[in-house]
């Protein structure tokens, strides 16, 4: 039985009350970022999707043991600074496992932190997501407000009634009529400034705050506001952008990952994941593309950087790398296998081009060389037709474009030796 999933004044809320607006919005793109690391070799009483939650939204997880078993556990942070004005002490209180209990962050356990300075997701989520509750509403009260094409006044009460029963007729569809001159005199129509500029304003306002908040995690959007097409240069201007956050965040996760597994002799690993896997192998890519050439260069080798105009920072195929001169041996290995691996398709497609003009010449060697077979064991008349024959094949050679020396040499070869057991015949014949 097909059930409705919700009313048009629940789903409002959606749209007009921003609490519901950012709360929903900040729930979404915490299940996006659950995917931006892979964990391998995890406790079962530590669930990757806990451990992350509380990461991103807590800023810090304290990692350590209780009743045999280890948890990440959250608490407030105190005791006396070190040196660098960090805590040395974590107060947790769990009701479910039963614990109130002060913990010495460097011998009781490990601190797992978010980024550097423990502040997680939430400030940046909270942040566009107040901007992007704002910027909804707007849209939606332009929305309603383009519906108004005009204005109508009406001077009195009887001039009023008839313009709304005028405009309900033509709501539903029916034409109404006008009886007297009184309802044009008492109402007037107003036209409405047009608000299609600001609807487009908005909706752009929108595209880059998404955009921007993407960015800020990790993930590549383009908030250009060109309205026409991006160059390959535009779209990978933010490129950059991505990576210091998430880069310090898993390089923090690295380092308390290492000491949970010698503390408690674990194998934990972990890596990016989803698109943020993608966008770090590109980047690496370019980093060691970078280094190829800067060391081909420092080797006193010419290099010659072809880049397709289309090609970005995301595409699959890499720049084609020459290097000039005599010191190919400092080459990299990737830029000798490109080469001769484009040396051996070029060969490769010669080799081709060649067997297919030899098998052309070599059936035209077999078809004339039967025919002149044929033209020895016939009568004077069929002799004759084989002469013909002869000359026409010659003439078929001399109309194909650009024979190979050999087989113009063999086939020429062939005709006169037919030529000559022609004549011979025919001596024989006369003798008799």
């Amino acid at each position: 039985m097909r059930k409705d999933f919700t009313q048009f004044d629940k789903a409002n809320e959606y749209v007009l009350n921003k609490d519901t607006v950012i709360n929903h919005y900040i729930k979404y793109m915490l299940s996006r970022t659950q995917s931006m690391f892979a964990y391998t070799g995890l406790p079962d009483t530590i669930p990757a999707s806990k451990l992350e939650l509380m990461l991103q939204t807590k800023g810090y997880a304290f990692v350590t043991e209780v009743n045999g078993n280890l948890y990440a556990l959250y608490g407030g942070l105190g005791g006396e600074p070190d040196v660098y004005e960090d805590s040395t002490e974590i107060t947790v209180s769990n009701t479910a496992l039963k614990l109130s209990k002060t913990y010495n962050i460097e011998n009781d356990g490990v601190l797992v932190n978010n980024d550097v300075m423990q502040l997680g997701l939430l400030p940046i989520l909270n942040k566009y997501g107040a901007l992007l509750a704002e910027n909804t509403i707007s849209i939606h009260t332009v929305d309603i407000i383009l519906r108004m094409v005009c204005m109508i006044s009406a001077s009195d009460d009887r001039t009023y009634t008839g313009a709304l029963k005028f405009i309900e007729d033509i709501e539903k569809g029916k034409l109404s009529a006008i009886g007297e001159s009184a309802f044009f005199d008492g109402v007037k129509v107003h036209s409405v400034a047009n608000t299609q500029n600001y609807l487009t304003q908005f909706i752009e306002m929108e595209q880059y705050l998404k955009a921007s908040c993407f960015n800020e995690i990790g993930l590549n959007a383009n908030y250009n506001m060109k309205r026409e097409a991006l160059s390959s240069n535009e779209s990978a201007l933010n490129d950059d952008f991505l990576l210091p956050l998430v880069d310090n965040m898993i390089k923090e996760r690295q380092t308390a990952i290492e000491k949970i597994n010698e503390k408690y002799n674990l194998d934990i690993s972990i890596d990016f994941a989803s698109a943020w896997k993608v966008t770090h192998e590109e980047n690496e890519k370019q980093i060691a593309l970078s280094e190829t050439i800067q060391e081909q260069i420092n080797n006193g080798n010419e290099i010659d950087v072809t880049v397709d105009e289309k090609q970005g920072v995301h595409d699959n195929d890499r720049p084609l790398i020459k290097i000039k001169g005599d010191n190919d041996e400092s080459g990299s290995e990737r830029t000798k296998n490109e080469a001769t691996t484009d040396d051996t398709d070029t060969d490769r497609e010669y080799a081709d081009k060649g067997e297919n003009e030899d098998s052309d010449t070599t059936g035209e060697e077999t078809d004339s060389a039967g025919t002149n077979e044929e033209s020895t064991n016939e009568s004077d008349k069929e002799i004759e037709e084989t002469d013909t024959n002869t000359e026409d094949v010659d003439i078929s050679h001399e109309d194909d474009a650009e024979p190979t020396p050999d087989s113009d040499t063999d086939t020429e070869g062939e005709a006169s030796g037919s030529n000559e057991e022609i004549e011979d015949k025919d001596n024989d014949r006369d003798k008799n």
